[in-house]
């Protein structure tokens, strides 16, 4: 499955995506922030791997846990592009 096209702008960052695909660039707002309640809605399946990037980037406190966020999204994005799941042998 490919991103929508129609769900890509630029910011002050550059490019996003949805909602909350972009640098610094969450709930819709350049420097935004999320709580994981009463949030937007993700605006596809790409948008809600970048949501729960966000929330973990937020809510990580070590190296390791931010790690983690980013190669969550990557997997997510690569899964849905490809149909398969990355055996990348990582972590």
């Amino acid at each position: 499955m490919l991103p929508n096209p129609d769900y890509f702008s630029f910011g002050d960052n550059g490019i996003r995506y949805g909602l909350y695909g972009g640098l610094d660039y969450s709930g819709g707002v350049d420097g935004g922030k999320i709580t994981g309640k009463d949030d937007p809605p993700p605006v596809d399946d790409y948008d809600e791997f970048f949501y729960t990037h966000d929330l973990e980037l937020q809510q990580a406190t070590t190296t390791e846990e931010r790690l983690d966020a980013h190669a969550h999204v990557v997997a997510g994005v690569y899964g849905l592009l490809t149909g398969t799941t990355p055996d990348w042998g990582l972590f």
